[in-house]
Parts: C-alpha cells; sequence; structure tokens
C-alpha cells in the first residue's frame, strides 16, 4: 500500500485484551498517533492493576479471588504483563468518526469485556467486530463480579442490537472475512441456549463446585481431563457466567449456608463455592469432584 506507520492518524482499539493492544505503545511512538477507546477502556487502562485486584475482592467470597490470584501469577511469568495504554480519546456508543471518504460509527458492545466496542463504515456497511462476533469459535464470556453485573446478558443484548443492522461484511479480530452476519448471530445465540441447557443439567442432583458443572459441559478442542489449568480457570469462569445469567433471569436462587455461596434450583442445594480454603480453590482445577453428592 506504500505506507508507513507515521501515516496513522487514528489507532482506534475495539478492547483491552494483550493480543489486541500490544503494538499501541509502539505504533505511538513511531507515529505520534492519538489512541481512541471507548471510556470504560480509558478507566481500565489508567489502573489495571486496581482492576483486578477489585475483581478479586469480588470473587473472595466465592473461592474466586485466590484461585484468579495463583493463576494471575504464573500467566503473567508466561506471558508478560498487560502492558499499559493511554487512551486519547475518549469514545462513547453512537459517536462518529470522520475518515476520508468514510465514517466509522461506535457500538457500544459489551460481553466479552465491558469496554469492547464494534465499527460500523457507514457508507459501504463493512461492520468491524472485534472480538464480539467471530466467524468459526465463540468469544469468552467470563465473570466480573457479583454485584449485579451479568456479562452474558449484556453480551446476548450487545449480540441481539448489532444483529439488527444492516452490513455487506463483517471483518472480524479473528479469522476471515464473512458476509452473513444474522445467520452467524443465529448460530452463537444456539450455541449459548445449549450451554445454558447443560449448566442446568449439571446442577441436577449435584453438589459441586463451579469447576464441576464446567466439567460438565461440552467444550470445542480439548476435553476438561486435557485442558491446563489456566484454560480450565476459563471454562470456569464461562460456567460461571451461565449461572450467574440464569440467576438473573430467575431460573436460579442465591443463597448462603455452611460458609459457602450457594445457587440454588428447585430448593435444593446443588453448586458450592468453596470459601477460606485457597489449596482447595486450585485443586479444585483438577479432580473429577471435591464435594460429596
Amino acid at each position: 500500500m506504500g505506507l508507513e506507520v507515521s501515516d496513522l492518524k487514528h489507532l482506534i482499539i475495539t478492547h483491552l485484551h494483550r493480543d489486541h493492544i500490544g503494538l499501541v505503545n509502539f505504533i505511538r511512538s513511531a507515529s505520534g498517533v492519538k489512541v481512541c477507546g471507548h471510556e470504560e477502556a480509558s478507566k481500565i487502562s489508567r489502573a489495571p492493576d486496581e482492576v483486578e485486584e477489585a475483581r478479586g475482592q469480588v470473587l473472595d467470597p466465592l473461592g474466586g479471588g485466590v484461585l484468579f490470584g495463583i493463576f494471575g501469577v504464573l500467566e503473567g511469568c508466561l506471558r508478560g504483563l498487560r502492558p499499559m495504554i493511554r487512551v486519547d480519546r475518549k469514545l462513547r456508543d453512537g459517536d462518529l468518526i470522520p475518515l476520508e471518504g468514510s465514517t466509522l460509527e461506535v457500538l457500544w458492545t459489551p460481553g466479552h469485556s465491558g469496554e469492547h466496542i464494534c465499527l460500523l463504515e457507514v457508507e459501504r456497511r463493512i461492520l468491524f467486530t472485534g472480538d464480539h462476533i467471530l466467524p468459526s469459535i465463540t468469544p469468552h464470556i467470563g465473570l466480573r463480579k457479583l454485584d449485579g453485573s451479568d456479562p452474558l446478558r449484556d453480551y446476548l443484548e450487545s449480540l441481539k442490537r448489532i444483529g439488527e443492522l444492516e452490513v455487506r461484511l463483517v471483518l472480524s479480530g479473528h479469522g476471515e472475512p464473512f458476509t452473513d452476519l444474522k445467520g452467524r448471530i443465529e448460530e452463537i445465540m444456539r450455541h449459548h441456549e445449549r450451554r445454558l441447557r447443560e449448566v442446568k443439567t449439571a446442577l441436577v442432583g449435584e453438589r459441586t463446585p463451579h469447576s464441576g458443572v464446567a466439567e460438565k459441559n461440552t467444550w470445542r478442542g480439548a476435553p476438561w481431563s486435557l485442558m491446563p489449568p489456566w484454560v480450565k480457570r476459563m471454562a470456569a469462569e464461562e460456567a460461571l457466567a451461565h449461572l450467574v445469567y440464569l440467576k438473573n433471569t430467575g431460573v436460579l436462587g442465591l443463597g448462603f449456608a455452611m460458609g459457602f455461596h450457594t445457587f440454588i434450583l428447585n430448593n435444593d442445594i446443588h453448586i458450592f463455592y468453596l470459601h477460606d480454603f485457597p489449596i482447595l480453590n486450585v485443586l479444585m482445577l483438577f479432580p473429577r469432584r471435591l464435594l460429596p453428592t
């Protein structure tokens, strides 16, 4: 194309996951470009450590704070720390970004992450989806905190909204371009409907940590028994996100018994979260079941 990094005028980040922002600071230093991201990205990027610390504190009553801390250290050693990103221009839903010969509309699509945005090239109806909609896999939807937030609900609502758009071409953060946006959204919706049914089935007659629910779910790629621990952690996050969605839609109740937070189905306690037993918080990712039925 005959372009240099120094020719860039806009650098727009869809979200702050490291596979999407790894070169941001290099590009900024080479070009002086202004970095644009959702206003939520601005909050997180200013203090990522505090955000993760708060996340762990919220998960402590669920037995998750210690788990996140231990595996966070392990992953940090392997992958390095997430780069600190300064967001120069805070974007909001509906903002328009004028370019030469076209306009980008900002669409806030929380779910995969709270700061996630898609970008619609208005004139040619090209949709840049980041990780919100991928052509062949579903993005990770994990729990953030138990204070009323519901990432799966956010994600499904964002999907429905994007499904109302008329789009000619979809360019995602991973995979090949595709054109059948509505068809792909329907596939993803069916996937989460199946997962919700699996989660409910896993609760019947069982008392198990939420990793036990994840163990009984169907996963693409390696089965639970062959997953490395950090992948199991992500699977457990997904199971927990689906449990919270079921709680918020009235299918499950949330209680507290014998020092454990519990989800309740049909007035029977089925799922326990370990509390104040740090070693068990880690070990629960490995055995088939730690609690008796």
